[in-house]
């Protein structure tokens, strides 16, 4: 697991204080964010979004790369409903988040937000880039606030960028 993690971070061409917060970030034990807000949203890697159920009703956005399977989920009786999109960890190109992955987690959010759930787990592959760019996104337009998504992790801007427009529309 540490390979696919250091093979991840090396291969974005970020700075060195990039690659040190990369490793202050993993040993935190990934907790639930703005617990207070309208929306707690929690950020996993694939494998520990396994194993993690909550106490209360809960959404999951599964984020996978392109050609790989679906995430196994913990099954569980407060997993409420999962939306499954399949795009690669990169800024630009056909393998990128897309306009229209963008408004299915709109939707889907705003969706469960009608139900009354209101806890989200978001997880990809490391759970450090495009999880963390989707939940600030979502954080900014539903609790108004997407600070500690930057604090913590290493959101992709392009998927923070494309679901924020979106938001906003």
């Amino acid at each position: 697991m540490w390979i696919v993690f250091l093979r991840q971070i090396l291969s974005y061409r970020h700075s060195f204080k990039s690659i040190i917060k990369f490793f202050m970030i993993i040993p935190i034990h990934r907790k639930m964010l703005y617990e207070s807000k309208p929306l707690a949203i929690q950020i996993l890697s694939e494998f520990l979004a396994k194993t993690t159920e909550q106490d209360v009703p809960y959404f999951v956005i599964s984020i996978t790369p392109l050609f790989c399977d679906d995430a196994e989920l913990k099954p569980s009786k407060n997993l409420m409903d999962v939306l499954r999109l399949k795009f690669n960890d990169v800024e630009n190109g056909s393998s990128a988040i897309s306009s229209d992955q963008a408004y299915q987690i709109k939707d889907f959010v705003l969706k469960n937000l009608e139900k009354g759930i209101h806890s989200c787990i978001i997880h990809c592959s490391a759970g450090i880039s495009r999880s963390a760019g989707v939940g600030a996104a979502i954080s900014k337009a539903i609790n108004g606030e997407d600070e500690l998504f930057f604090e913590h992790y290493m959101p992709n801007l392009t998927c923070y960028k494309k679901v924020k427009k979106v938001f906003e529309k």
